[in-house]
């Protein structure tokens, strides 16, 4: 894939960064890749996708291969013709290609998992077609069937296994479906085995297939969809199950997450395709090689032999059907082997080699089998008739229509004469060379299908898979596989006519000619692309990308230097350009002047330079920086030698001092550094160079001031403009004058030491980083340059005020609008490669660089001959030229570059379009229409004259331009954008008046945003990139024309070099050719035609090698190139400079190999060359050489990688790549390297830590070079040479750290943990080197973590040797102990005597060493020994786990020494055990005594502790005893004590710490017991004990040691019972009776602790009381009690009285008994706590019903203040107790509490008795008022005489909601026939009045009178009454004629009035917790008015 589709992930460059040793190192166990999560034990679902893969694949194998052995019983069955067969075996494909191509396009529509289960289904179907074909019109429909599902099959399931396969397994299986297919082949050809002597053995051979299809559609439903396939459909989740599904549970949610990302990337990449990029060169040339292998491998004939291998085998004289159909097996097993040995050496031969070889292989076996054909039958085409085979009995029997005659001998028909024909095997009679025939023709048979199995076979897949990048490559894929199909269907259709057409010899040599077409084709064209496939060094782990930082600036961006140590005096000029430029536009006459102090700083100048070239005489080494900057002067005075001297000088000093500005020491790590180092050696240079700057800034300030002046002149009085110029042009000319003869005066008295400093500081060149220490023209990517002026506010002088405009001036004025678009155009001057063609593949900017000129600039004009007799002079820069840097026998010079880097390929003008500038005030120029019917408003003559001015301006512009070949454009700046039509018609008018075209050549721009200005410059660079490019294409044209003319080399007769002659030699040609190729190179390059540039560039590189070498063929080691000299230097500059760029074009092109090849190829030239030179390896030069090449290709890689490129992935390579050469420092991989000895990582590409890393090596060689060089020249008594003298001066150590924290970054990057630790040691021994030791103990100590951590000792004891000595030369006496105190264990390997010198230094540093006894150390120094490998373990063992308070603990605490350590018996001071609790803290001191030391000891010093409770010792508090503290090796001393705890939780011994005291140190071994580690051996636990004057361990329970006991109370003897009544009743005293039995010895003293809790929350009502008459102060719910003493075995009651309040429910009831023993301490009480629930529930239960009851309303009109209700309260009260209770009384008691201002209650026993308790003021909110209590005094029966008492509450009562009321006021009796007065009151209780409408319903039941229809109103507070006479006429209960009202008021809308009958009410029923009981309110409105109509009355 082509980096140019990739996209870049990183800026070309990001600041240094520098390793910090504190920076956590990147260790292997630390992190885990991707792959650990997809490695581990197969799921079921893994053989479910194994099984899938298996039975696909061999359902494509077996029904392509089963037609084979079918064919000859076919024939038998149906008699068919040939053609007739053809179309049975071509069937298939036919159907296969429209198969593939459905599947390609319904996949994705409805998924993978259902195209494989119709596949499935297809196969079933095509089988019981085929096996029950009744004719042949049936068989080949059933073959086209069976094809559709091969297409389907072999579309399909791969892509489907690849989307759902785990990673690790997913080329496994990818492989295994090839395999497979290969298998299903074989397995087709042992059912033709089979069944060929069966009976229509072929139905068998065809039904078979079905069994597998089968059984695919059987599984296919528990494998899921495709994870791609739901994401492409949005269905995120189920994608993220089937991923779940696919790895298992090992995986993380990131992980699926981050699979499900990557796979949606890749959905968009290759959406992001389409067939238009086939159109681009690097995707079209890949597309036609992959149409090209597919058409080979079928047009190879493979297949034929594939479908037709029975048959073959027939022509080849195996007669019969079971017989050839037997043999054919072998071409099936043969493919099946050989693809199988191809998938299995592929990699490692490589794709393209296979190819190749192994088509000559099948084209030579094609060319043998016709032969062989030939041999046996001739070249007999089929014949009409039998007997025109004459006596050619093979080719007789081929025809199916004849045979030969055992009678006659001669060729018959069949029919009729089948009891004459031959029988036999063959059909003819026996041969001599009939076996030899055979078996040579199955041999190339063998060789031909083994040939092709191993290339063409596999190859092609594996190519087009690798060639296409990812966005186009399943189109790519899809046009080759339909290629391959149709060419399988020409081969298929085609085979038997063609064998009749042409013999079957001819048939097989057709098949050759055509593979020797493709094979011709192939080799031209074919790519190695196993690179693609990913390659790299064995010992690279797995490549992990992720973010992270840049370490260096790229190899393409070179930084200005910050500091300058020294300027020409000749800077001095250059400030003054500017306004010596204005002072020639508009003074003439001040020239002369300028041209007198010009000439006396030219006078100095050329002093400088001639004292320079006498230095470069003597002294080589600055001989190129000051050759260049000498060059650079000289080409500045030709290129402006037809100007004025000021110019000239101008011109000249500019490039001098571009020059010297890239060859100033730069160096990436410390330019300061530089500075320092320059000034201490030459003082001098600090003085010069302060005195020149001083200069400069006293130009350069009054020259601004100069020009602000001027600004201001002009604005102010334009007619003094002239006067104010020359004045202070003056004064510019007097201070230059002033400054410069100063300056002059001072630089040449001091000359001498200035140039010796100008040496010294250019000669270390060598410090600066590498890529820099070549031309930065040779290495930069040239793009195309655009030059522009006109964008200027006022006149050139603007450019020394640099003055920001605000942001409306941006966005509004002209010179916001000039400075926006020159920040744009001028943002990026430089690109990178990748950069400059991102364009090619995506839709970005062309890349252009713009450089401004002014608007007078001309190109450099051709020299005119002197004569016309005379040639042209030849350019400034040709060797040609005696003026030229090059004359007369230079290549090249990198001013040539330089000059065509700012020579423009596009010339862009800005103008501006003239607008009259109107007086403030006045009126606004009128607006001019245009067109036919346009006002007749004139244009203004002046606006005309000022266009036509412009448009001959822009057109002599354009004629020039055009005239050099050079694109003109010109941009017409508006000041604003306009609507008027007016401005288009003049900028119409100026565009044709000039001539250019509005699309490419003539644009206008507006003031606007940053936006739409970066938007023009964007369509700007578009519209011009073609021309300028075309500009480039004939600049080409000319270098190609040039060196076509060249003459060959081997036609010019070889000059013998003059060797007594030192003048230079002229250029030969090679050189001319060298020249030619490497410019055209160059414009190709600014082309971005980087296939062409990488073609010059090689053959530019190939000649100067040659030229270098020294006994080429060119130079003869003498012509043109001596060593050492100028010519030389410069060759070897630029040989390496086309190194750079050839292996940067191969990095881009995704040619690793290549790149690799071209570095390695370039420093074997380097290596060979070099003895002859003088610079062989053992000298410092070459190292140095070489350090610089592999730096630079690190920086191309790296820039390559931040591109975009992927390294390729890590493979285990076994042999060598061939052809590639090897680095110099690994080796050649030519030689040296076995198959079984690994590979050469310098053949194989690295990522660029690898080369980092080889660039380091080379440095620290280098620098060890030049000391013994250094070293050897302090004993000679010559003066060392300039080399060494300049070498001296290199920080050979921070070059050296620079590269391996370059090569450490890249290492921690790509996860190679073990390179990054090696890479850290190092640094940490450069740093050493250099004596920065903290910096180098502080890495030796990251890396030894790790080391220590995986145990590598033998390197851990390096390392820590090298911390010791840093700790000494620091003097860290604490880091010193530390190592050494490791260095004492055994693990850590060294001898005996070393390890005695060992503990020897430890005890001397602590005790005796000035040094580290200088001072006393205060702190103590504690030493971790779980961190370090420790010469002593100590372990910890408490005997019992669990203990009680009181009892005493015992544990053992056991150190065992090393087998060897301590070498001498060591003596603690002191040993400290620490517990978690300080109480007990044990100090052990040492007792002093010398007894004899024993192997095994116990020390108990259990007795002795005693506990420090005076002094100011350190261990107040704490218990001590003395013991004896020696160890010596091989030694295990156990010390045993105890203690006694007083409280209970969890002890733990938290370290045991050994310590070393001397009177200046304290040193404490600690040991934290409580941490476990993995190493620790989990061991039986033992205890040491002493028997019988004998020590030996115990075996104690578990396992482990354990510093840990859980000290607990000792357990209660106490049993607990309960006796009550339950339930509990609400408000009573509840008896519970505690019943404790004491099953201790001895008698106790116990306490009884209850507490009372309600389950649903708190009830302030429920406490505890231990009698019935404790009172309300001593109750609670929680209460103590004393029980008193209770005897061993005997038992003691106790009661408590439990009170619930008035919540119902359980009650928690938890008692503890508390008890201590008689006599003893009582602080710590024994506890047994036990919990009841006893249920309470409320004695009685209570139901409530409220009637309220309406009156009769008065018959009045006032207002009714006062309002009074009346209501029936009903009480049921039920005994809810379950035991019976004695009621004592029952009291019904107001609420006294209850006052309200307006409402008042009464409470009454009979309704009779209500009296008007009105409420005051129905006016105000009435509240609801308290009814009261009901009162009950209850006990249970029987039991004690305290009565309790319940209360219950009774419902408030609250007034009804009072709104307009109809009441009916209706006699008590009616009686029939009787009249009686109805009488309906419209009652208005509301606060508003009340407009209303009635209308009275009409009753069968009566007839009356009164209104029948009324509208009034009701004042608020009233009510009105109507009556009607109403006559009964049906008796019983009757319907009353009904008043319907219909009311308005205020607040509310139109309502009915709902009508009441008095006395009556609403009924309301309350539960026991007064809720409402549920219950419907009827609707008043629509009930009817009822009555009671008695029967007549009798009087």
């Amino acid at each position: 894939m082509s980096l140019r589709n990739l996209k870049k992930g990183h800026s070309e460059t990001t600041k240094e960064v520098v390793l910090d040793p504190h920076e956590e190192i990147y260790e292997p166990h630390e992190e885990i890749s991707d792959e650990s999560e997809m490695t581990g034990k197969a799921s079921p679902f893994v053989y479910l996708l194994v099984i899938c893969v298996c039975v696909g694949g061999f359902l494509f194998g077996y029904d392509t291969g089963v037609i084979s052995g079918a064919m000859t019983l076919l024939h038998d069955e149906f008699e068919m013709t040939n053609t007739m067969k053809e179309l049975v075996v071509g069937g298939t494909t036919f159907g296969a290609i429209f198969g593939g191509f459905g599947a390609g396009v319904l996949s994705d529509r409805f998924g993978r998992k259902i195209l494989v289960i119709v596949s499935s289904v297809i196969f079933i179907a095509g089988a019981l077609i085929l096996a029950l074909a009744p004719n042949y019109g049936v068989l080949l429909f059933g073959r086209v069937v069976v094809g559709l599902a091969v297409g389907i099959a072999s579309m399909i399931v791969p892509v489907y296994v690849s989307e759902l396969s785990p990673k690790h397994i997913r080329g496994r299986l990818t492989t295994l479906n090839t395999l497979v297919i290969t298998f299903g082949q074989v397995m087709a050809y042992v059912m033709n085995i089979a069944f060929a002597t069966v009976p229509e053995g072929w139905r068998y051979m065809f039904g078979v297939a079905g069994i597998p299809a089968l059984f695919q559609f059987v599984i296919m439903p528990f494998l899921p969809e495709s994870p791609r396939r739901l994401i492409a459909i949005g269905k995120i989740d189920e994608a993220k199950s089937a991923i779940r599904k696919v790895y298992g549970d090992s995986v993380t949610d990131t992980f699926i997450d981050r699979e499900v990302k990557m796979i949606d990337d890749d959905i968009h990449v290759c959406r992001s395709g389409s067939f238009k990029d086939f159109l681009h060169r690097d995707n079209f040339m890949p597309l036609i090689i992959a149409c090209i292998l597919q058409a080979a491998q079928q047009l190879s004939g493979f297949n034929a032999a594939m479908y037709y291998a029975a048959t073959i085998l027939q022509m080849a004289g195996f007669k019969s059907n079971e017989g050839a159909t037997s043999v054919a097996i072998i071409v099936a097993a043969t493919n099946m082997v050989f693809t199988a040995i191809a998938i299995t050496v592929i990699d490692k031969v490589g794709r393209r080699k296979m190819l190749l070889f192994t088509m000559l292989g099948m084209i030579a076996g094609l060319i043998a089998l016709g032969a062989t054909f030939a041999a046996q039958q001739g070249f007999v085409t089929k014949q009409d008739f039998c007997d025109a085979y004459s006596g050619n009995c093979a080719r007789c029997v081929l025809d199916y229509d004849c045979g030969w005659s055992a009678s006659q001998n001669i060729c018959i028909p069949q029919k009729g004469n089948l009891e004459d024909l031959f029988q036999s095997t063959t059909g003819c009679p026996a041969q001599s060379q009939d076996k030899a025939i055979t078996g040579v023709l199955l041999t190339f048979l063998v060789i031909y299908v083994a040939s092709y199995a191993l290339g063409l076979g596999y190859i092609p897949w594996l190519a087009q898979a690798e060639m296409f990048p990812m966005s186009i490559r399943g189109k790519a894929n899809g046009v080759a596989t339909a290629v391959n199909w149709i060419c399988n269907l020409a081969i298929s259709t085609s085979f038997l006519s063609l064998t009749d057409a042409v013999t079957t010899a001819g048939t097989f040599w057709f098949y050759a000619g055509l593979s020797i077409v493709l094979w011709l084709m192939l080799i031209r064209l074919m790519p190695e692309t196993a690179a693609a496939a990913g390659t790299a060094w064995v010992a690279t782990t797995p490549v992990v990308f992720a973010e992270e930082k840049r370490t260096k600036l790229s190899i393409y961006d070179e930084p200005e230097p910050e500091v300058v140590i020294i300027e020409s005096p000749t800077k001095l000029e250059e400030q003054v350009y500017i306004a010596q430029k204005l002072a020639n536009e508009t003074l003439e006459e001040g020239k002369t002047h300028v041209n007198s102090f010009v000439q006396r700083i030219q006078q100095l100048e050329n002093d400088v330079t001639s004292n320079i070239e006498s230095t470069i005489d003597k002294d080589e080494e600055i001989f190129p920086n000051a050759l260049y900057i000498g060059v650079a002067a000289l080409a500045g005075t030709i290129i402006a030698r037809k100007r004025n001297i000021v110019l000239r000088f101008l011109t000249s000093s500019t490039l001098a001092i571009g020059t010297s500005y890239y060859l100033l020491p730069k160096t990436s790590h410390n330019v300061q550094a530089q500075l320092e180092k320059a000034e201490k050696n030459y003082p001098h240079v600090l003085a010069v160079h302060e005195k020149i700057n001083e200069s400069v800034f006293g130009v350069r300030k009054q020259v601004d001031d100069t020009v602000a002046q001027l600004r201001g002149a002009v604005d102010e009085n334009a007619n003094k403009l002239r006067q104010q110029i020359q004045e202070n042009t003056d004064k510019v000319k007097s201070q230059v004058n002033s400054a410069v003869g100063s300056t002059s005066t001072e630089a040449k008295d001091k000359f001498d030491e200035v140039k010796k400093n100008v040496e010294s500081m250019y000669s270390t060149r060598s410090n600066n980083p590498v890529m820099y220490s070549y031309p930065p023209e040779y290495l930069l990517h040239p793009v195309p340059v655009l030059a522009v002026y006109g964008l200027t506010t006022t006149d050139e002088t603007s450019l020394l005020v640099d003055v920001e405009p605000t942001e409306d001036a941006k966005r509004s004025s002209r010179s916001g609008l000039v400075h926006s678009l020159t920040s744009i155009l001028t943002a990026k001057t430089e690109y990178t490669l990748y950069e400059a063609t991102r364009y090619l593949t995506s839709n970005q900017t062309p890349p252009f660089k713009v450089i401004t000129v002014s608007k007078d600039y001309v190109l450099p004009q051709k020299q005119l001959a002197a004569s016309p007799n005379l040639p042209l002079p030849h350019s400034n820069l040709s060797p040609l030229c005696h003026n030229s840097p090059l004359y007369p026998d230079g290549i090249m010079t990198p001013l040539w570059i330089k000059k065509h880097l700012y020579s423009p390929s596009v010339m862009v003008g800005f103008y501006d379009l003239w607008e009259l500038q109107g007086e403030p005030g006045s009126a606004p120029k009128p607006k001019r229409e245009t067109g036919p019917l346009a006002s007749q408003v004139l244009i203004d003559p002046t606006e005309r004259e000022h266009d036509h001015n412009l448009s001959t301006e822009i057109n002599t512009k354009r004629k020039y331009f055009q005239d050099k070949g050079i694109k003109f454009a010109a941009v017409i700046i508006l000041k604003q954008r306009y609507t008027d039509a007016s401005i288009e018609e003049r900028l119409s008018s100026i565009r044709k008046q000039c001539g250019l075209d509005t699309k490419s050549s003539f644009f206008t721009v507006a003031p606007g945003t940053t936006t739409e200005l970066q938007d023009f410059a964007n369509n700007l660079y578009r519209a011009l990139h073609e021309p300028a490019i075309q500009f480039y294409s004939n600049r080409l044209k000319k270098i190609r024309k040039k060196k076509s003319k060249l003459p060959s080399p081997a036609m010019v007769p070889r000059a013998t070099p003059d060797l007594s002659s030192t003048d230079p030699q002229p250029l030969s040609i090679t050189g001319w050719m060298l020249r030619y190729d490497f410019k055209a190179a160059f414009f190709q390059e600014a082309k971005q035609e980087i296939d062409g540039a990488l073609k010059s560039y090689e053959a530019a590189y190939n000649i100067i090698s040659d030229m270098l070498a020294p006994t080429s063929s060119i130079t003869m080691g003498h012509v043109n190139l001596q060593v050492h000299e100028k010519r030389w230097k410069e060759a070897r500059v630029l040989a390496d400079c086309i190194n750079v760029k050839i292996c940067k074009f191969y990095l881009y092109m995704n040619d690793p190999t290549a790149a690799l090849g071209q570095l390695n190829g370039h420093l074997h030239m380097f290596q060979s060359y070099s003895p002859t030179w003088g610079m062989g390896e053992q000298t410092f030069e070459y190292w140095a050489w070489l350090s610089k090449q592999y730096r630079i290709f690190a920086d191309i890689i790296d820039a390559a990688i931040h591109a975009g490129y992927k390294v390729p992935v890590p493979t285990a390579y076994l042999t060598s790549v061939s052809g590639t050469p090897g680095s110099p420092l690994l080796g050649n991989p030519t030689t040296g390297f076995t198959s079984t000895s690994g590979c050469n990582p310098g053949a194989i590409l690295q990522h660029p830590g690898f080369y980092y890393h080889l660039a380091a090596m080379c440095c620290a060689e280098r620098r060890r070079r030049f000391l013994e060089l250094e070293r050897s020249t302090e004993t000679a008594t010559t003066e060392p040479s300039p080399q060494l003298i300049s070498e001296k001066l290199v920080d050979h150590s921070s070059l050296t750290i620079e590269l391996l924290t370059k090569s450490y970054e890249q290492f921690k990057r790509y996860r190679n943990g073990r390179m990054t630790l090696y890479l850290a040691a190092e640094i940490a021994g450069t740093y050493y080197e250099t004596g920065k030791f903290e910096m180098a103990i502080k890495f030796f100590e990251r890396i030894g973590k790790t080391y220590r951590k995986e145990k590598w000792h033998m390197v851990l004891t390096s390392i820590l040797r090298w911390s010791l000595r840093c700790a000494k030369e620091l003097g860290s006496w604490e880091r010193a102990i530390e190592c050494l105190v490791e260095l004492l264990a055994d693990d850590l390997p060294m001898p005996d005597n070393k390890r005695i010198d060992i503990q020897k230094e430890l005890m001397d540093i602590l005790t005796v060493h000035p040094g580290a006894n200088l001072e006393e150390h205060t702190t103590p120094l504690v030493i971790q020994m779980d961190q370090i490998n420790a010469f002593t373990e100590c372990h910890v063992q408490i005997k019992n786990q669990t203990h009680f308070v009181g009892a005493p603990i015992e544990y053992q605490v056991t150190l065992k020494t090393n087998k060897s350590s301590p070498p001498n018996t060591l003596r603690f001071s002191s040993v400290k055990i620490v517990f978690s609790d300080a109480r007990y803290n044990v100090v052990l001191k040492d007792s002093g005594i010398e007894t004899e030391q024993k192997i095994l000891g116990l020390i108990d010093f259990s007795d002795a502790l005693k506990k420090v409770v005076t002094g100011e010792d350190e261990y107040l508090d704490w218990y001590t005893a003395d013991a004896d503290l020696r160890v010596s090796k091989n030694q295990t001393k156990v010390l045993q004590g105890s203690l006694v705890p007083e409280d209970c939780g969890e002890l733990k011994i938290l370290s045991v710490s050994f310590n070393l005291i001397t009177p200046h140190w304290k040193v404490e071994l600690n040991y934290p017991v409580d941490k476990t580690t993995e190493d620790q051996p989990v061991t039986r636990r033992k205890w040491l004990e002493s028997l019988s004057d004998k020590l030996v361990y115990k075996i104690l329970d578990g396992r482990g040691y354990h510093s840990t006991v859980n000290v607990m109370q000792k357990p209660p003897s106490i049993d607990l019972k309960f006796e009550h009544a339950a339930p509990a009743l609400l408000d009573e005293l509840f008896k519970l009776d505690i019943i404790m039995t004491s099953s201790e010895t001895e008698p106790v003293e116990a306490t009884i602790h209850a507490e009372i809790k309600n389950s649903e929350g708190a009830v302030i009502e429920d406490y505890i009381a231990f009698t019935m008459d404790d009172d309300n102060e001593d109750i609670g719910s929680v209460k103590e009690t004393t029980v008193g003493r209770i005897e061993p075995g005997q038992s003691a009651s106790k009661s408590i009285f439990l009170h619930g309040g008035n919540v119902t429910g359980s009650r928690l009831i938890s008692i503890t008994v508390k008890y201590t023993i008689v006599g003893k301490d009582a602080s710590l009480p024994v506890e047994k706590s036990e919990s009841l629930r006893i249920p309470f529930i409320a004695p009685f239960d209570a139901n409530f019903e409220l009637c309220a009851q309406s009156e009769k309303l008065q018959k009045s009109i006032a207002p009714d203040l006062e309002y009074a209700e009346r209501w029936l309260m009903v009480a049921a009260i039920r005994c809810f107790s379950a035991w019976d209770l004695d009621i004592k009384n029952v009291q019904l008691e107001n609420n006294e509490a209850f006052s309200h201002q307006y409402t008042s209650l009464s409470l009454i026993s009979r309704m009779d008795d209500f009296d008007n308790q009105p409420t005051t003021d129905v006016t105000e909110l009435q509240s609801a008022v308290p009814a009261g209590t009901i009162v009950i005094n209850w006990k249970r029966s029987g039991g004690h005489d305290k009565y309790y008492k319940s209360v219950i509450r009774l419902p408030s009562i609250k007034f009804q909601n009072q709104d307009l009321v109809v009441v009916a006021d209706i006699p008590s009796e009616i009686y029939l026939n009787e009249p009686f007065t109805l009488s309906y009151t419209v009652y208005n209780p509301t606060e508003y009045l009340a407009d209303y409408t009635a209308s009275i319903e009409l009753s069968e039941a009566f007839v009356f009178s009164g209104y029948k229809m009324l509208k009034s109103r009701v004042l608020p507070l009233s009510r009105v009454s109507y009556q009607y006479t109403c006559y009964p006429l049906l008796a019983g209960k009757v319907k009353l004629p009904r008043l319907k009202v219909m009311a308005t008021q205020q607040q509310s809308g139109e309502k009915e009035v709902p009508v009441e009958i008095a006395g009556t009410g609403i009924s309301i029923a309350l539960d026991n917790d007064l809720q409402p009981r549920q219950s419907s309110t009827p609707d008043l409105t629509q009930q009817p008015v009822l009555a009671f109509v008695n029967a007549k009355r009798k009087f």
